[in-house]
C-alpha cells in the first residue's frame, strides 16, 4: 500500500522542520504530528486506522522518531532516505509488533544507524 511508503518518507521531516521552531521541542513535535495525523485520518479516511495490517500508528509514531534525530549530523533530504529505510524495517518487522511500544524507538534507532554507517563506509571507498 502507496500509504507505508508515503508516510515514512514525509512525517521525518515535517518532525524535523516543526522542531525547529523556537516553542517547539522534538519531543513536542512528535506529539503534535502524531496527534494530528492519526485523528485526522481517523475522520477523513477511517479505514485505513482501522485496517490491521497497516499499523497505521505505529507507522507514524516511528516515523516522528526518525525526524527527532540531531538536524547537525543529517540534512534534510538524509531524512527521507532515513525515512524509507525505516518504511522497509518496519514492513518486514510489523507482522511481530504487538502494540506500539519501545521496538519503534528501536526501530527508528536502527533506520538511522543504518543509513549513517552506510553513508561513513561509503565515503571511505
Amino acid at each position: 500500500m502507496m500509504i507505508k511508503l508515503l508516510i515514512p518518507l514525509f512525517v521525518p521531516l515535517m518532525t524535523h522542520k516543526l522542531a525547529k521552531i523556537s516553542f517547539m521541542t522534538k519531543v513536542r513535535a512528535s506529539a503534535v504530528i502524531t496527534l494530528f495525523l492519526v485523528f485526522g485520518f481517523k475522520k477523513i479516511l477511517p479505514s485505513i486506522i482501522l485496517n490491521p495490517e497497516l499499523h497505521f500508528e505505529a507507522l507514524v509514531l516511528g516515523s516522528t522518531f526518525v525526524g527527532m534525530a540531531d538536524a547537525s549530523v543529517f540534512k534534510d533530504y538524509e531524512f527521507l532516505i532515513i525515512g524509507f529505510i525505516f518504511s522497509l524495517v518496519m514492513h518486514l518487522i510489523a507482522p511481530f509488533i504487538h502494540g506500539p511500544g519501545g521496538i519503534l524507538g528501536f526501530l527508528a534507532l536502527s533506520s538511522t544507524i543504518i543509513y549513517y554507517y552506510g553513508k561513513v563506509l561509503l565515503k571511505q571507498k
